[in-house]
């Protein structure tokens, strides 16, 4: 159950948007989302929300979406074209996160995900053109490497219509060499 009316054992969620104030149970652990967005503060501060299953149709995630969701392990993404702000802003407990394809990731997305050890996309060509607003929007901030279907990442050869890297795509990760005809070959490790 949830809805604009407080019950006993509530947690109040305010989604500043809208002005709107409503309830959610505070023992919540799991839930599946409908739809293609999630709206800015849907689940922040359910600090027992360990699982989440999202609609294969979910492309938008709003601000704070998730900030201080302190049991969330582990986060899978189908289509995502936008992470907003903060989103995932102090999931302490979070340490894996995949995504098939990425777009846009919203400043500090995962400010404060300690935690996070393994970041895995199966489309490189979407993070490759991706767009990452600050360093610690992306979540190799702190997990340091890529995964793919493959395995880490260890050297990327972007499509030859690529002719930049944007900024924080690699951020703070070891080593990866970039080569293609347009940008020649990079060292990433040493942009971190």
């Amino acid at each position: 159950y949830f809805g604009t009316d407080e019950f006993d054992n509530s947690i109040a969620v305010q989604e500043f948007a809208r002005a709107l104030t409503y309830y959610l149970p505070s023992d919540l652990t799991k839930i599946t989302t409908v739809g293609e967005r999630l709206v800015d503060d849907a689940f922040a501060n359910c600090t027992n929300l360990s699982q989440i299953i999202f609609d294969t149709a979910l492309s938008t995630v709003g601000n704070y979406a998730f900030a201080n969701c302190t049991s969330l392990s582990s986060v899978n993404f189908n289509q995502l074209q936008s992470l907003g702000n903060y989103s995932f802003y102090n999931c302490s407990a979070l340490n894996a996160i995949a995504f098939e394809k990425v777009g846009v990731f919203g400043e500090n997305a995962f400010e404060g995900c300690n935690a996070l050890t393994k970041t895995t996309v199966a489309d490189i060509d979407s993070w490759i053109l991706a767009s990452f607003a600050t360093p610690t929007s992306n979540p190799i901030y702190y997990t340091h490497g890529l995964y793919t279907n493959e395995g880490i990442l260890k050297e990327l050869t972007p499509l030859e219509s690529v002719s930049e890297i944007p900024a924080y795509a690699f951020y703070n990760c070891n080593s990866y060499f970039c080569c293609n005809d347009n940008i020649g070959c990079v060292c990433w490790s040493c942009f971190s």
